[in-house]
């Protein structure tokens, strides 16, 4: 299927482009890509279940952009007028579901990165953030230097109940003469 010069949830696009096979076991999405002018995502994936049961069963997905600009977002220009940049996002992972339970995450691996972000045409900066599974939690990191500020983050997501988190996350500001950048507002401590 191939839809040209369209719009969904009120975002244009310049092309869709997708192929769906289904049965009574199986899910299988091998192609599903937007163009919106030079951006593209592209998805793929398989879920695998047993017949009448899409609760229970095996997941696997590939997902990919190229450089996607954010101002050409409509939604998040409208939430968001002089918000700009460009980011670029590299996930495929594997899970098995289960009725009531968490995903179990055979596999994991995503690379998020934004870079030239700009709110007015000031300088915001830019980050990259990974995440893996392992065992059963997701292992995150990030690096940024958003508002002049080296920012360092790591953790992990337990795949549990309540889906616990332990995150840790380090700054170092840098401060010319005349700018100051606080990490937070509010009384000083």
């Amino acid at each position: 299927m191939t839809i040209a010069n369209g719009s969904a949830y009120n975002e244009p696009f310049t092309r869709v482009q997708a192929t769906v096979n289904y049965t009574d076991v199986l899910i299988d999405v091998p192609q599903f890509r937007i163009d919106d002018g030079p951006s593209n995502l592209e998805l793929s994936a398989t879920f695998n279940h047993a017949a009448g049961d899409l609760q229970d069963g095996q997941v696997r997905f590939h997902v990919r952009s190229n450089d996607v600009e954010l101002a050409r977002i409509h939604r998040l220009a409208e939430a968001r007028p002089g918000l700009a940049g460009i980011v670029q996002l590299a996930a495929e992972g594997a899970a098995t579901l289960h009725r009531n339970s968490p995903p179990a995450l055979s596999s994991l691996n995503g690379n998020l990165s934004a870079r030239n972000l700009s709110m007015n045409k000031k300088d915001l900066g830019g980050l990259t953030a990974t995440a893996s599974a392992r065992e059963n939690a997701v292992v995150f990191d990030l690096n940024s230097d958003f508002a002049k500020a080296r920012i360092k983050g790591s953790g992990h997501l337990d795949l549990t109940a309540g889906y616990p988190v332990d995150a840790h996350l380090s700054s170092l500001v840098s401060r010319g003469p005349s700018e100051r950048f606080p990490l937070h507002r509010g009384p000083a401590v």
